[in-house]
Formats: structure tokens, C-alpha cells, sequence
């Protein structure tokens, strides 16, 4: 890890044992993350973008120690916390703003009096742009958007240098999430935050992150500078996913890709079929996808792709 990086993954992997019968015995495992690496820059934003069930959550929880990796390793710099798709059930129902707040800055900053306790709590309300008041407040008295005000503020409680952001507006209204998101770049750059932004919403992760990745059945399968990876998409599935996002104007129509069809479900995280994971679907499957799974090739600067078509072009 070097002095310009503030996360560093190498070959992380997550599998989660199938336990049945009588016995409860394990019988498969799930595999949720699949040899994923990458790295993050100080104050960047790096997106982890794919359909549910492909791993990218995991990899959050794993990030902040809920989840033990299977093997791989995770190399940070600073102080870590993570923010949750849902506030309302990440707040403790019985414990006002105040006291959720107080109970990290006990933890991070030992010896704090009580009344520098409350001015540290009110210093963060006053941060998401929330008042002082709201400290003697219960969480059932607010609205979604202001739970997340206070998760967020609670995350910023232990100054970490890194937050993990779990679909930090899906269950908001589409009013609030706007002024959340706004928020959570303001943030960025008063303190210098570093974020990793996990999202299924592509075009929150256009707007917002620097840096994109995506995700299918635990496996990265492509990974660009956002501008570049929706202006020049290489993997097939990244293609049919930048196909789906909805559009108001004939200019973004035209911008968009080829619509590309995929037939089938998504495999079971129990059932991974060999070679590319994405084969059973995808319209340009050849013989060499069902044998052997594709490594990430550079095709340009900083841009990767895993996928046998870059490879048999780039022998040619």
C-alpha cells in the first residue's frame, strides 16, 4: 500500500457455507465474493455497481468487520464507518440523536466532558444540516431523510478518513435524495473523505462516483473512470446494463448503447456455471467462455475488462 492510496483489495474472497437437515450440516457454500481487488484514492469516490445478489453489499460489511473474508486481504489507512441502506432500522428506536451520537464519540475520543459532549453532538447535527434541537429527539419523531442525516453524522462521529456507503438513498423518497446525496459530496470535500459507494442505480453512479466498477456473481467485471465506462462499455453485460437506464431527451438516446438482449435468469450463487460467469446469457458467448474464466485485461489506461472478446482482439 502506497502514501496515495487510502484502500487497498487484494483477492478477496467470501463464501458462505449452505447449512440443512437434521444435522445442519453444510451442503455447498455461496459464493458471494469471488477474488475481488481494487483500490481507492484519497477524496475519490469509488462505485460498486450490480443487480442484487451480486456480492457488492458483501463486500461493504466486509470493508467494516461484520464479515470475516474467506481468504484475501483488506489494507486501509485511517479510520473506517459505514452508512446503511435503511436508517431506520440502523438506529437504536429507544436512544435519542443525542445518545446515538454520543456513544461513538465515548468510544473515538476518551476523556470528552459532559459538556464537551454535547457541543461535539450538536457540532454534528449542525454538519448534515440538521439543528441542535433534533439531539433530544427519538427516531420514530423523524423523517427518512433525517434518519440518514443522523447515520450519517454518526458515521462521521469517529473522524474516519473512509466510508462504505450501502445504497445510502434507495429507501428515501426521490425528493430527499437529491439533498442527501448533495450532502454527502459537501462532506466529501470539507473533510476529505475517501467513499466506496455500492449502488444498483446507474445513474447515481454517473453523477456521483469517480470511479466505477461492476459486479456479477461476486466477480468485477469491468472497471473504468465513470466518464469512460458509460462512454465506451466493454463487457457485455456492463452494455445491457447502461442499456437499461431510462431517458428523457432524444440527445441521451442517442448516447446510449445498443440495446443488447440477454435471455435467462441470473444463476444461483450456488450453482456458478464454469468458465464466465456471465455466458449462459450473454449474446456473444463462444466455446472458450464455458471452459475458462476471464482474467481483467487493461484495454486502456485504467480501464479493465474481463472478458475473452477483448482478449481474442487483442490477439489479433
Amino acid at each position: 500500500m502506497n502514501s496515495s492510496e487510502v484502500l487497498v483489495v487484494d483477492k478477496l474472497v467470501k463464501y458462505f457455507p449452505v447449512k440443512g437437515g437434521f444435522w445442519r450440516r453444510a451442503h455447498g457454500q455461496v459464493r458471494a465474493v469471488d477474488g475481488v481487488s481494487f483500490t481507492v484514492q484519497p477524496c475519490q469516490v469509488f462505485g460498486l455497481v450490480g443487480e442484487s445478489g451480486s456480492g457488492k453489499s458483501t463486500i461493504g460489511r466486509l470493508l467494516v468487520g461484520l464479515y470475516r473474508p474467506t481468504s484475501g486481504t483488506i489494507t486501509y489507512r485511517g479510520k473506517m464507518q459505514m452508512v446503511f441502506q435503511n436508517p431506520g432500522s440502523s438506529l437504536n428506536p429507544r436512544r435519542t440523536v443525542g445518545k446515538t451520537l454520543e456513544l461513538p464519540l465515548r468510544l473515538h475520543h476518551k476523556g470528552l466532558t459532559r459538556k464537551e459532549l454535547r457541543q461535539r453532538v450538536a457540532e454534528l447535527l449542525t454538519q448534515v444540516e440538521l439543528n441542535p434541537e433534533y439531539a433530544n429527539k427519538l427516531p420514530r419523531s423523524l423523517s427518512g431523510g433525517q434518519k440518514q442525516r443522523v447515520a450519517i453524522a454518526r458515521a462521521l462521529a469517529s473522524d474516519p478518513k473512509f466510508i462504505v456507503l450501502d445504497e445510502p438513498t434507495s429507501a428515501l423518497d426521490v425528493s430527499v435524495q437529491a439533498k442527501i446525496i448533495k450532502l454527502i459530496l459537501e462532506l466529501k470535500d470539507q473533510l476529505q473523505l475517501s467513499y466506496l459507494l455500492i449502488s444498483h442505480d446507474l445513474s447515481l453512479m454517473r453523477n456521483v462516483a469517480d470511479v466505477t466498477a461492476v459486479m456479477y456473481l461476486g466477480k468485477i467485471v469491468e472497471i473504468a473512470p465513470t466518464a469512460e465506462l458509460f462512454a465506451n462499455p466493454a463487457h457485455p453485460y456492463t452494455q445491457v446494463l447502461l442499456a437499461s437506464i431510462p431517458v428523457v431527451s432524444v440527445e441521451e438516446e442517442a448516447l446510449k448503447p445498443t440495446k443488447r438482449l440477454v435471455e435467462g435468469e441470473i444463476p444461483s450463487p450456488l450453482q456458478i456455471p464454469q468458465g464466465c460467469s456471465f455466458h449462459t446469457r450473454c449474446p456473444e458467448a463462444m466455446e472458450i467462455c464455458t471452459r475458462v474464466a476471464p482474467e481483467l485485461l487493461t484495454i486502456n489506461p485504467d480501464h479493465q475488462v474481463a472478458c475473452h472478446l477483448h482478449g481474442k482482439r487483442g490477439e489479433s
